[in-house]
C-alpha cells in the first residue's frame, strides 16, 4: 500500500506542537476575537431607543433575499456591482470549504456529509471555479482602486481621508486566502501524481488546476513544504483583521 506524504494537518506538528492542539487553540482563539468584535457592534444598538422588529415577517424576509441574497442594488454601478454580484455569490459557495478546512485542522479524514460521492465531485468543480473567480475580482478591484480610480471614490476633505490603503488590505487578504486554498489543493494533488495515487480531478483552466500543472514537476519534498505552508494560511480563521478594516474602508470596498 501507498501512503501519501501529505498528511492531514491534524496529524503534523507544529513547532514541536501536535497540528490537532495548535489548530483548535487557533480556533478556539478566532472565536474569542470575533464575539469581541460583535460584541463592540452591538453596544451601540443596546443602548439605542427600542424598536419592534418582528412585525411584517414575511414582508421583511423578503426584502432579505432582495437584498441581501439577491444583491437587488449593485447594478447601479453595472461593472463594480458585477463584480461584487460575483464575490458575493463565490463567498456563499465557499462556505462549506471553509467549514471543512476548518474541522479539518482538529479531524483528519474528515468529509462532509454527503459530499462523499457524485454530489461532492460535483461542489469541487463549481468551488474550483468560484475560487478562481473570487480571487481574479480581486486583481480587479485592486487595480481599479489604485490605478483608475473612478470618481465617487474620492473622499470630500471634509469627511477626513479616504480608505484606499484599507480596502487594498482586505482585498489582498482575500486573495491570499484563495491564493493558499489553491495552492494547498494543487500541492496535494501533485504529490499524488508524483506518487501514482489516485487524484481528483480538478476544474479545467481554473486556479487550483493551473497550480496543479505548474507543480507537477516539483520535488515530492518542495510539494509537502508548500502544502504545509499553505494550509496554516488557508486554515487561519477570520478575525478582526477583515471585519475591522472593512468597517473602517466604507460600505463596500468593492463597488464604492
Amino acid at each position: 500500500m501507498i501512503v501519501s506524504a501529505i498528511i492531514s494537518p491534524a496529524e503534523a506538528t507544529y513547532w514541536l506542537i501536535p497540528g490537532r492542539i495548535l489548530f483548535l487553540a487557533i480556533h478556539l482563539l478566532g472565536v474569542a476575537c470575533f464575539a469581541w468584535i460583535v460584541a463592540k457592534r452591538l453596544t451601540p444598538l443596546r443602548r439605542a431607543q427600542r424598536d419592534f422588529r418582528f412585525d411584517r415577517p414575511w414582508v421583511r424576509m423578503g426584502r432579505v433575499v432582495q437584498y441581501w441574497l439577491g444583491q437587488w442594488r449593485h447594478p447601479r454601478y453595472r461593472f463594480a456591482g458585477a463584480i461584487h454580484m460575483l464575490i458575493f455569490a463565490g463567498f456563499l459557495v465557499l462556505v462549506m470549504r471553509a467549514v471543512w478546512l476548518l474541522i479539518l485542522g482538529v479531524s483528519p479524514g474528515f468529509s462532509m456529509p454527503g459530499m462523499s460521492g457524485r454530489a461532492g465531485h460535483i461542489y469541487d468543480i463549481v468551488r474550483d471555479y468560484a475560487t478562481t473567480i473570487v480571487f481574479l475580482c480581486m486583481l480587479v478591484a485592486a487595480v481599479r482602486r489604485l490605478v483608475f480610480k473612478p470618481a465617487r471614490y474620492a473622499v470630500p476633505a471634509r469627511y477626513g481621508k479616504g480608505q484606499t490603503g484599507d480596502a487594498i488590505f482586505l482585498l489582498a487578504l482575500i486573495a491570499i486566502l484563495m491564493g493558499a486554498d489553491s495552492l494547498f489543493e494543487a500541492s496535494q494533488a501533485a504529490a499524488q501524481v508524483q506518487q501514482r495515487i489516485p487524484a481528483e480531478l480538478m476544474a479545467v483552466f481554473s486556479l487550483p488546476w493551473v497550480l496543479q500543472q505548474s507543480l507537477i514537476g516539483a520535488p515530492l519534498a518542495a510539494l509537502v513544504s508548500l502544502n504545509t505552508g499553505a494550509r496554516r494560511c488557508a486554515q487561519r480563521p477570520r478575525t478582526e483583521s477583515t471585519s475591522d478594516r472593512k468597517q473602517s474602508a466604507g460600505p463596500s470596498v468593492i463597488n464604492r
